[in-house]
């Protein structure tokens, strides 16, 4: 069982990777 504090880091991770990935495509 993973605390719910490494699944919310986790999320965290991927959206502000998902989100950087977006604004350098943009770009």
């Amino acid at each position: 069982m993973s605390p719910p504090a490494t699944v919310t880091k986790l999320t965290l991770n991927l959206t502000a990777t998902h989100f950087y990935h977006s604004s350098t495509t943009h770009k």
